[in-house]
């Protein structure tokens, strides 16, 4: 049994949308994060072992995980939208930034610096565990080897507020002009400063609500099932043994994940960053200015919920679009030949597999608000054979050659057909028909070992892969499951 726990902190910086304006390089959207942590693991195992006869062995394997994970992040962003606003001036190192700089009265068309301050109070759970039982008989010529095994692991949230959302727009002038300059000459950690009327900048009721994203419901379940049975018989020979071996293997898994995700993006009444403040924050880079406390938005949520205002069209999108349910069966079974002799082995084999994906998720039209259930099946064989030989031509000096195929199946998350086509008609989905990746391989190498605790080795392969798994953007219009689209990525 071991037990795990650790509080540490993070502080980092994010850029994004980078662009250059008349010389001046700079990111459209800067974000200063103050990570708090406290994770904690707690984990068992359990080994039974039985030898009911001479000829049997018996076992049984138990292990447990659990890890638990709160996470507090308070942050600052910038965001530079190119329609709002450019630099007024700047150099190789830096960009400079002013609200409003024409003086005039301020609309929603002004140049302005929206900075947003965000707080997330995320807790999330996670278990692991599984059990094998098995065994294995031998009998004269005769080995038996059989076992059976279950695991599940599950990933789950309920109640994170992730996160809460003020913002302030900055499109005043004169007196209520608002600047801000970042410094890149350490591109690794840009800083900035607030020109102009820095009391309105860190005034904290400068700041009012703008989105709050409750996770009612974040569940992940991952559960197998599985069998095998391999039965291996020996034949003495002049040369050598030969050993003739065959089994079979079956696996039942199902990975399924619900999300049930609230958006507020409204509040009846007032309610600023000042309703919310915190303290105490040990952001090492420089001062963030006013952030919100790490419980105080959850509190301020739980207390008050039914002033807050429901977006309908994110929360269905949000949720819809991010369920899926996958079982993957896989049956397999081979067929081996082994020869040991004094200075040559030789293994050779072919194994086949055979998989079905039953894949349901939800089709999503942002426009409509529609949300449709699809679901899609499959199967496929894969024969992959093997062959493999050492030998031992000289004492302390060992060949190998091997040459075999082989498959890695895809992520179960990127088969999900889950499909978003929001109101400017771009879409995402995934892709039921993704094949696996199949390689042949040669692998050579050879091994000296000229001494008790020395050796010399040398190694080479050849790998040819088919059916990478990448992901593509189309900007041709087309049509999927009923609902048109501009654009997808997939």
């Amino acid at each position: 049994i071991s037990y795990y726990q650790r509080k540490f902190e993070t502080d980092n910086i994010e850029a994004a949308d980078w662009d250059e304006v008349g010389g001046i390089a700079f990111a459209r959207e800067l974000q200063y994060r103050d990570y708090d942590v406290e994770r904690k693991r707690l984990g068992g195992s359990l080994s039974l072992d039985w030898r009911p006869s001479d000829t049997t062995k018996l076992y049984a394997r138990g292990l447990y995980s659990r890890f638990s994970d709160q996470e507090y992040r308070g942050d600052i962003i910038f965001i530079l939208d190119e329609e709002r606003i450019n630099p007024v001036s700047g150099t190789a190192t830096s960009a400079n930034f002013l609200s409003n700089q024409q003086g005039v009265e301020p609309t929603d068309e002004s140049p302005r610096i929206e900075v947003r301050r965000r707080m997330k109070d995320r807790f999330e759970k996670q278990q692991i565990g599984s059990l094998v039982v098995g065994g294995e008989t031998e009998t004269g010529p005769w080995k038996l080897t059989y076992s059976g095994s279950y695991s599940k692991a599950t990933e789950r949230e309920n109640g994170s507020v992730d996160p809460t959302r003020f913002r302030a727009r900055f499109a005043g002038s004169g007196a209520n002009q608002v600047g801000v300059n970042f410094d890149y000459s350490d591109p690794r950690r840009p800083a900035f400063t607030i020109t102009g009327n820095t009391a309105l900048f860190n005034n904290p009721a400068s700041y009012g609500f703008n989105e709050l994203e409750l996770t009612d419901l974040s569940d992940s379940k991952d559960r197998e099932w599985g069998v095998r049975g391999d039965v291996a018989r020996e034949f003495a020979m002049d040369a050598g043994t030969f050993t003739l071996q065959g089994g079979v293997k079956s696996r039942w898994r199902k990975k399924s994940y619900d999300l049930d995700a609230l958006v507020y993006d409204g509040y009846d009444g007032t309610y600023t960053l000042a309703d919310v403040l915190g303290s105490g924050y040990n952001y090492r880079i420089q001062d963030l200015g006013p952030l919100p406390g790490k419980t105080s938005p959850s509190d301020f949520y739980n207390n008050n919920t039914d002033s807050f205002e429901l977006n309908d069209a994110d929360t269905i999108i949000n949720s819809a679009s991010s369920d899926y349910s996958i079982k993957e069966d896989v049956l397999a079974g081979y067929v081996l030949g082994r020869f040991d002799g004094s200075a040559v082995r030789v293994v050779g084999g072919v194994r086949f597999e055979r998989t079905y994906n039953d894949i349901r998720a939800f089709a999503t039209n942002e426009d409509t608000l529609d949300v449709t259930p699809n679901r899609s099946t499959r199967s496929y064989t894969d024969w992959l054979p093997s062959l493999t030989l050492r030998f031992e031509p000289a004492q302390n000096l060992v060949l190998r050659l091997a040459g075999y195929k082989n498959l890695v199946r895809p992520k179960l998350s990127n088969l999900a057909p889950r499909v978003l086509v929001n109101e400017d008609l771009d879409a995402e989905f995934g892709n039921p028909n993704l094949k696996p990746y199949r390689a042949w391989n040669i692998d050579a190498s050879a091994e000296y070992y000229f001494g008790n605790n020395s050796a010399i080795t040398a190694g080479v392969f050849w790998k040819s892969i088919d059916d990478f798994i990448v992901e593509v953007t189309d900007n041709t219009p087309g049509e999927i499951l009923g609902i048109d689209y501009e654009r997808a990525t997939t």
